[in-house]
């Protein structure tokens, strides 16, 4: 695992605001042992203690963040869950209501084998909780076709990103190892709003169109919860996604679909043009006026009467 870079300042959980952190922890029963994966300074561990009455268990890469974080704590390891002995570290009956990976599965060199791992540290009809982020977002796939794929501080190309996932493969990766989805909730960004700041508008309508058809293409994170195949009778979430993807992407366009989103493109087109020009008309009103004539005069006076030097 590689050890992220943490913010200076810890998030605040606001409840009220729909965030990665605040779903997560709503799928946190209160009273619950929970093991968490990668806590940080404890901004999460401190709220499942004090809010929800959790008893903690941690493993924290970073010592520094650990000591932080160890008073909301049962039990913490300062740890690489990559490289953690797992006999060692969990004996015999160690059990957990609850494993949390708060946006951690993707810096681990091997997220399987922890997942694998836990499964034996699960109580019947236990969860394991994750965030993870979307790299099929819109905004990444634009940054592809511009043959780009740089690596950032923070977000869904973070420098200490090691995996990548989609709706489908995190899906197979839980499935894989023995787990099954029971839930699956997104948080959405338009990719404007990203890091990356893109704006799609100017893009060819027919690649706005593929983007479109991608459910997830505003999808910045995926909070799942998951639960052993053998506590779970029915078949969970499954993968398949990909697949219904590519028959939207290879269906032929349905021409009274692509008329309506013809004419809203013009309307919207329309509309920007007409805010333009009563911008433009407000100017020019501005321009005549009396006062901006005179304040006009007065600025180029003052230019002319005081020296550049003596204007403060």
């Amino acid at each position: 695992m590689i050890n992220p870079a943490y913010a200076q300042v810890a998030p605040a959980i606001d409840p009220g605001q729909r965030t990665s952190q605040t779903l997560t922890l709503a799928r946190i029963r209160p009273g619950s042992r929970v093991l968490e994966f990668g806590p940080s300074t404890g901004y999460m561990t401190k709220w499942m203690k004090e809010r929800l009455n959790c008893c903690v268990t941690a493993v924290e890469i970073d010592a520094a963040a650990a000591r932080e974080c160890a008073p909301y704590c049962e039990r913490i390891l300062v740890a690489d869950a990559d490289r953690l002995d797992f006999e060692g570290a969990f004996p015999e009956g160690s059990q957990f209501d609850a494993i949390l990976f708060a946006d951690v599965l993707e810096h681990l060199c091997d997220p399987g084998r922890v997942t694998r791992a836990c499964k034996r540290l699960l109580r019947r009809d236990g969860s394991v909780v994750a965030s993870v982020p979307n790299v099929s977002h819109a905004a990444v796939v634009v940054q592809l076709l511009m043959n780009r794929f740089e690596y950032r501080q923070t977000g869904l190309l973070d420098r200490t990103h090691l995996r990548f996932f989609t709706r489908d493969s995190i899906l197979e990766r839980f499935a894989l190892d023995g787990y099954k989805v029971v839930f699956l909730d997104t948080l959405k960004t338009s990719a404007r709003d990203t890091e990356f700041g893109i704006d799609l508008a100017p893009l060819h309508p027919a690649l706005i169109e593929i983007l479109r058809r991608n459910p997830d293409s505003e999808t910045y994170q995926f909070v799942i919860e998951a639960k052993k195949a053998e506590d779970v009778s029915g078949p969970g979430l499954i993968a398949g996604q990909g697949e219904d993807m590519w028959r939207k992407l290879t269906a032929p366009v349905d021409p009274e679909e692509e008329h309506v989103r013809l004419r809203a493109e013009v309307d919207r087109l329309r509309g920007e043009l007409s805010a333009c020009r009563e911008g433009e008309l407000r100017l020019k009103a501005i321009e005549n006026s009396k006062s901006y004539r005179v304040m006009r005069h007065l600025v180029t006076l003052f230019r002319a009467l005081v020296p550049r030097s003596g204007r403060g």
